[in-house]
């Protein structure tokens, strides 16, 4: 009978450790296929072709008053709280037409060009 009540109590202290951790956990944005980058090219790709390189819609648009846009793709999350942080982004510029003009801004993704160097 006691080692029924200690098993009892040692599988709820774990399941209350296992959803203590898990609280913190959290992700934001949409997450994307960060390889697509590799066919994305500046003045040639436009962003409906740029959606389904990176498999998904961006996390936002800034529109300008010229008529082009920034578009962000970007997914953050968290595995434990203040813990481990795995933050992705892409910032691309598009013109009036929708077409790429330049990678504005790139973190934490790995080109092709850079996995070839890794060894």
């Amino acid at each position: 009978m006691k080692l029924l009540l200690r098993l009892k109590s040692v599988r709820w202290a774990a399941a209350c450790l296992v959803l203590a951790a898990l609280s913190g956990c959290y992700t934001a944005g949409t997450q994307f296929e960060s390889n697509g980058l590799a066919w994305l090219q500046p003045g040639i790709t436009p962003l409906s072709d740029a959606k389904v390189y990176l498999k998904a819609e961006p996390d936002q648009t800034y529109y300008r008053h010229d008529g082009s846009s920034l578009q962000i793709w970007r997914y953050n999350r968290s595995l434990f709280p203040d813990g481990v942080y795995l933050d992705r982004e892409i910032w691309l510029e598009f013109d009036q037409l929708g077409i790429l003009q330049r990678v504005v801004k790139q973190k934490n993704i790995q080109n092709k060009a850079d996995k070839a160097n890794d060894f």
